[in-house]
């Protein structure tokens, strides 16, 4: 077994762990598919952005990669996607056909437990592909250029993730016990990963968040989430450079018309 074979089953065993502490799963409030259909604050909040970048979702086959508990692939099809949700562990994918089962989506959904690296899917089957916080947990290498050869022509990408730009902040981070992931394989994106991803699209987006809004959990009001995020967006439009500060990246791009 090699070292990356020995990691994802260290993995599988964390998240069936985490798996088993969800207790309760409920319906989806209709004011949060509202928040996702109108992106209205998508400046501030990533996920927002993630939607707004599909656009229309009405009957587009979407692969939610790392679909965890399904939260993401039960909002795609509760807004009109019909939804593939992958993820490693067993334990959660169960957990992600109970959620949609118990909002009436499970007719739109299909869920598979597996490594994509061990089965691909088929080329040129989606037409766009969702990975939340996910990729900071795989080998790039091996797993995105799988990703993309199962887009459709002209398919869409859209990636959000944990970024660590600069050492001197990541080794900060590092000695912070606060917010931390015990997942074997858990790491931040740093620059060449990002340009890495970047490179295997075409008509790439990148939009960076979370800078002073690291601080907004502290508020827990929805008011300093847009203040501080209106903050962020303001500083890295004027600050490039201040990218590197930054905690979390969208990356949004297309499969490229050539191989």
């Amino acid at each position: 077994m090699s070292d990356w074979d020995s990691k994802t089953q260290l993995e599988i065993a964390h998240q069936d762990g985490e798996a088993a502490k969800v207790h309760r799963i409920s319906r989806t409030p209709e004011h949060i598919l509202e928040k996702y259909r109108r992106c209205k604050h998508w400046w501030a909040f990533p996920k927002e952005l993630m939607f707004k970048s599909l656009g229309n979702l009405a009957q587009k086959e979407i692969l939610d990669f790392g679909c965890g508990t399904g939260e993401i692939s039960n909002e795609l099809a509760l807004l009109g996607a019909h939804v593939t949700g992958i993820d490693i562990s067993p334990e959660m994918i169960e957990l992600a056909r109970r959620r949609v089962a118990i909002n009436g989506v499970q007719d739109r959904t299909r869920f598979i437990a597996g490594d994509v690296t061990k089965t691909p899917f088929p080329e040129n089957k989606f037409d766009s592909i969702v990975c939340f916080a996910v990729l900071h947990h795989v080998d790039l290498h091996t797993v995105m250029p799988l990703l993309v050869a199962s887009l459709k022509p002209g398919g869409k990408m859209v990636m959000v993730e944990p970024i660590a730009f600069s050492p001197a902040l990541q080794r900060l981070k590092d000695k912070i016990p606060i917010g931390k992931s015990h997942s074997p394989v858990d790491r931040q994106l740093n620059m060449d990963d990002c340009r890495f991803i970047s490179g295997c699209l075409e008509n790439i987006q990148v939009r960076y968040y979370d800078l002073f809004s690291r601080l907004s959990p502290v508020f827990r009001w929805k008011a300093a989430y847009l203040f501080f995020g209106a903050i962020d967006a303001a500083l890295i439009a004027v600050f490039p450079f201040l990218k590197k500060f930054y905690g979390e990246i969208v990356i949004v791009g297309d499969k490229p018309s050539t191989p």
